[in-house]
């Protein structure tokens, strides 16, 4: 056997040695290109757990740009699109993880068909409906409502003339949304003041002015005292004959197993729209959220979301008395109210017809308002119809006077994010 010569050995070792070296540097090269990828998605994951899904957009963004990202991060950032309203957007990256594995998740399937139905393409949203449904072998309860409102679409058409809707001129390119008025006065929500979170509607405040001029270009005020805060008023209720206002808000910092951070607190609206220090109203043995309330004329009962357990799906209706003791007797609204959906901004109307938004009864997209007399046990909820729901999301109808009132909406033609309707 031939023996190699010094020469060679010498040359085989520095190859070796080089080696070596290059895979250390390679390697050492990569860490700090992981640990940069790695912290960037903590930072988009906390932003996305909080809700603020504009700041989360942009760091997903940047590591797609960077690193291109994996299915899990275009989940979530289809989710933040289609949270603040842009369903093209969510829609390319629900495909994206799809073009990975199509049989992966269902419930991506489930997603891409919800954003298919707030852009009115129908028929595609069908397929995916029926692939989840193939996908889980059985029959969905809520891809089955969505399939039946697809086959049945026209029927959403048949009452259009009865309501015709307006935008408000005080809308802004901001989010402005949650309508309701007190005496001469006009009040909602809105982003408009929140900077670069302009787009995030768990950072609005409560806005005024004069009913008088919401059809006039004019600027409405924050309202004073200390109505709002460096949280989000996602929510709100009035009633008038007390002057109560009940605010909801969102603080990510009281996030917990219970709460999700929702939180009710209660004040009085004051001359000239003064506003007292609303004090949090806390419920014994009901620990989960209670949001988006609506209450009766005299404010003795209440109308509210929660994601509390044992429900029909993600945010049910609950009811319950409300005495000086607090929360008495809460109940589940029941089936013909909650679905496997969201139920979500509620208005009470004579005390007795019950509006609300859902996306798990079916409609034409997204969002849509339905009406329930809670008089009548038998009575179904119902689908209010075009022109009050769209493609989009349509939630927060408020009856002015009779059946004249607001309702909103991110429906294509509008000034902002989300706009302000009268009908």
């Amino acid at each position: 056997m031939m023996k190699s010569s010094p020469k060679i050995m010498f040359n085989k070792r520095m190859l070796v040695l080089f080696i070596t070296i290059c895979v250390a540097g390679t390697t050492m090269a990569q860490f700090p290109v992981f640990k940069r990828e790695q912290r960037l998605t903590k930072q988009a994951t906390e932003l996305f757990r909080e809700k603020k899904y504009v700041k989360a957009i942009d760091k997903y963004k940047e590591i797609i740009s960077r690193y291109d990202g994996n299915p899990d991060l275009w989940y979530n950032l289809a989710v933040c699109y289609q949270e603040i309203g842009q369903p093209d957007r969510a829609q390319l990256y629900y495909s994206r993880v799809l073009k990975v594995d199509d049989e992966a998740n269902p419930i991506v399937h489930l997603a891409l068909g919800k954003v298919l139905m707030m852009q009115g393409k129908y028929e595609e949203a069908r397929e995916q409906f029926i692939k989840y449904n193939d996908l889980l072998e059985y029959n969905d309860q809520l891809a089955m409502r969505y399939i039946a409102s697809i086959e049945n679409i026209d029927r959403y058409f048949t009452d259009s003339t009865f309501f015709q809707e307006e935008s408000l001129a005080i809308n802004s390119p901001a989010s402005d949304f949650g309508a309701s008025t007190l005496d001469n006065s006009f009040y909602f929500l809105s982003t408009r003041d929140r900077k670069k979170d302009f787009s995030e509607r768990y950072t609005s405040d409560l806005y005024t002015t004069p009913t008088s001029e919401i059809e006039e270009d004019t600027e409405p005020k924050k309202l004073r005292g200390p109505a709002n805060s460096r949280f989000g008023e996602v929510g709100y209720a009035i009633v008038p004959k007390r002057n109560e206002i009940y605010i909801c808000r969102f603080r990510p910092e009281k996030q917990d197993q219970y709460t999700l951070g929702y939180s009710l607190y209660k004040a009085y609206i004051g001359h000239n729209n003064d506003i007292t220090r609303p004090e949090e109203v806390t419920v014994d043995r009901f620990k989960f959220a209670i949001a988006y309330p609506t209450l009766s004329s005299s404010g003795n009962r209440i109308v509210f979301s929660s994601d509390a357990p044992g429900g029909y799906g993600g945010w049910d209706l609950y009811t319950a008395k409300y005495t000086r003791n607090g929360f008495e007797d809460i109940q589940n609204l029941g089936d013909k109210v909650n679905s496997a959906g969201d139920e979500l901004y509620a208005f009470l109307m004579n005390d007795s017809i019950l509006f609300f938004a859902t996306d798990g009864h079916g409609g034409l997209g997204g969002f849509d308002v339905y009406s329930k007399n809670l008089n009548n046990d038998d009575d179904y909820a119902r689908n209010m119809g075009y022109p009050v729901n769209s493609p989009a999301n349509d939630y927060a109808i408020y009856f002015d006077s009779g059946l004249s009132g607001y309702f909103t909406s991110n429906r294509e033609g509008g000034k902002g994010d989300d706009d302000i309707y009268q009908f």
